[in-house]
């Protein structure tokens, strides 16, 4: 009996793990709830894992199938969450670019503890031609602002901003709505004399870390208020899928239009296993997958598990390097990678 139950608990996860493949290719205005499977993915997958190790350590060896092959149908998403890449290609010349949001509320340009503290990291990280950051307060508060002013600059008083050691010919702002606004692009002359499109964009955020937090810390699993809680989480979560889809739509109607290569970096507040991810995505590299290893993880505070942060250059360059820094002043990591200069 007890066989019984825990096959159909088996049954259960494997068609969880099946609609959380489904995810990225149905569009959340039409399904609110299939987003919050993509999200769960990760769990999907590590329950999946463990029931075929059970059923073969009771010798039901027929019952380890169901899981085993729903893990290798869904291989092509597992490794959109998970990397085993452990050799960059690095060429002598390339082009090197950060994405980091820097969480800016926290970082002050009056407080010189947090100048010090940039300036080390910028200083550390001196192959860096071109940053691409998020969420840095206004450009007179900005700690970022302050320390990146010599440098060739694109930013918006939202909080997104382009910095570039390489010439800045062009740049504009791309009005996206939801709760962030606006992204920023920047036409720049590369090393090489080709001028490359770039864009820093950070989508809507879900609005759920303080009540991540209130739940973490109070949890119980008899209290109705926590399951309520995870139920708002739920929603939010659904809510701000939509609105980066349609800010996704916008972004990728500018994006066509671009004269020139084009490389997206930002914060997408989403998972590899999500409509957001796969329409962004489209005709792209993703860094991670190239080069990346393990699950590299870009949102490092509260759920560990999480990479919400991209470097999606056009197919047109070629992935050399992928690396998470674990920098301490932000919830995020920042991420960065070396490209290829375009291909002709």
């Amino acid at each position: 009996m007890l066989k019984k139950f825990i096959y159909f608990l088996n049954i259960i996860a494997a068609l969880g793990l099946l609609t959380s493949y489904l995810s990225p290719f149905i569009d959340p205005t039409l399904n609110s709830y299939l987003p919050l499977f993509g999200l769960v993915f990760p769990v999907f997958i590590f329950v999946n894992f463990l029931f075929p190790i059970y059923w073969i350590i009771k010798k039901e060896y027929k019952r380890s199938f169901l899981s085993i092959l729903f893990l290798l149908f869904g291989i092509f998403a597992i490794l959109r969450t998970l990397q085993f890449n452990n050799k960059s290609s690095l060429e002598k010349h390339g082009i090197d670019i950060m994405s980091y949001n820097v969480r800016g509320i926290h970082m002050a340009a009056s407080n010189k503890a947090d100048v010090k503290k940039v300036n080390k990291f910028i200083e550390e990280n001196n192959e860096v031609e071109i940053f691409c950051i998020q969420e840095k307060r206004k450009n007179e508060k900005s700690v970022f602002s302050k320390v990146l002013n010599n440098l060739y600059k694109a930013e918006s008083n939202f909080g997104t901003a382009i910095y570039s050691r390489l010439p800045i010919v062009n740049k504009g702002i791309v009005k996206i709505n939801g709760n962030t606004k606006e992204a920023i692009w920047a036409d720049i002359k590369t090393n090489s004399g080709q001028l490359i499109r770039v864009y820093s964009f950070h989508l809507s955020s879900n609005r759920i870390s303080s009540a991540t937090d209130e739940i973490i810390k109070k949890a119980k699993l008899n209290d109705k208020k926590t399951w309520y809680g995870i139920k708002s989480l739920f929603g939010k979560y659904s809510y701000y899928a939509i609105k980066r889809k349609e800010q996704i739509d916008i972004l990728n109607d500018h994006i066509k239009k671009s004269p020139h290569p084009v490389i997206l970096a930002g914060d997408l507040n989403d998972v590899p296993q999500s409509y957001a991810y796969r329409a962004i995505s489209q005709n792209k590299n993703d860094s991670f997958i190239e080069k990346g290893s393990a699950m590299g993880n870009t949102f490092g505070e509260k759920i560990a598990l999480l990479r919400i942060d991209y470097i999606f250059p056009q197919k047109i360059f070629e992935v050399q390097s992928h690396k998470v820094l674990k920098s301490d002043f932000s919830d995020h990591y920042p991420i960065v990678c070396r490209l290829s200069y375009p291909k002709s």
